[in-house]
């Protein structure tokens, strides 16, 4: 059974915003292999908060996200409940062993309330969720901090709850996911809730699970964009040559060289367009 909201003892009306939690559950049945794992999900909501907090078999949300149809046109709030529901899987299910990765719920939460925003809305509005939460993640490097996403030296497990834990983690699997591939990528995803289900797991987990199902060793991966602080920064200048009619592309790599920033492994797409069509050719930059 799935309570949409429990409000004083009011019943929901079917056309607030809580009329797709079945869709969201469905999509995630289906995205990850794993059917719902509860009995029930209730969504409870309250004054006292704006955002939104699971626990297994529901959530608690502030009132600010019940709205009908026609406010959601301009304020809509389903990814808060997109991301709230994924928590059932990623947090729930599975939660991490210590608060330094924290990123194996929330980056996961937010990941997910992307692919839904993509699958529900298409490509575009996908596209501009993403860019969004990348340049979230960017305000807060370039005006408060970077940091490595899995870190084990803060004050207070609150402090994990950042820019960093939630949008830019998202990012990286994004990144992870361009790699591998889609089905590589899914097939980990779905083997990892499999193998870990009602367990606490940490990163090294999802590594060893990458590794099992992809073929591929991946540390490298998690070691420059999960254990490391920073993210890449390019300079490219191009010259054409008309004696030989050829163009020549030079990357540089700029990022800031503060203590523990790497020099990145990365494949980028260089695009050329002609009069008559345009081709992408994919480089991979190697440190």
């Amino acid at each position: 059974p799935i309570n949409y909201w429990v409000y004083k003892g009011l019943e929901a009306d079917a056309k607030t915003t809580f009329r797709k939690t079945p869709y969201m559950i469905n999509f995630y049945n289906k995205l990850y292999n794993y059917p719902y794992p509860w009995a029930k999900y209730d969504q409870v909501i309250t004054s006292y908060m704006g955002g939104g907090a699971e626990a297994v078999s529901a959530t608690i949300e502030g009132e600010s996200i019940v709205m009908d149809t026609i406010a959601e046109k301009d304020y809509s709030r389903e990814a808060v409940i997109a991301h709230e529901i994924a928590h059932q899987w990623w947090g729930d299910l599975t939660t991490f062993r210590s608060w330094e990765h924290t990123w194996l719920n929330e980056s996961f939460g937010t990941y997910s309330d992307y692919l839904y925003t993509r699958f529900d809305k298409g490509e575009d509005a996908g596209s501009y969720d993403l860019l969004g939460k990348k340049n979230q993640y960017l305000n807060e490097a370039h005006n408060r901090y970077m940091r490595p996403i899995v870190f084990n030296r803060y004050d207070d497990p609150n402090d994990n709850f950042d820019s960093h834990t939630y949008p830019k983690g998202a990012c990286m699997l994004h990144l992870l996911r361009y790699i591998l591939g889609d089905e590589a990528f899914f097939r980990t995803l779905s083997t990892f809730l499999h193998q870990n289900e009602f367990k606490p797991v940490d990163t090294h987990d999802l590594m060893k699970t990458v590794k099992e199902v992809s073929g591929k060793n991946m540390d490298w991966f998690f070691e420059q964009y999960i254990f490391s602080p920073g993210h890449p920064v390019f300079e490219v200048t191009k010259s054409w040559n008309e004696s030989t009619k050829k163009l020549l592309i030079t990357v540089e790599q700029k990022q800031d060289s503060l203590p523990g920033v790497p020099v990145y492994t990365i494949p980028v797409n260089f695009g050329f367009v002609f009069a008559d069509r345009k081709i992408v050719k994919e480089v991979w930059l190697k440190n």
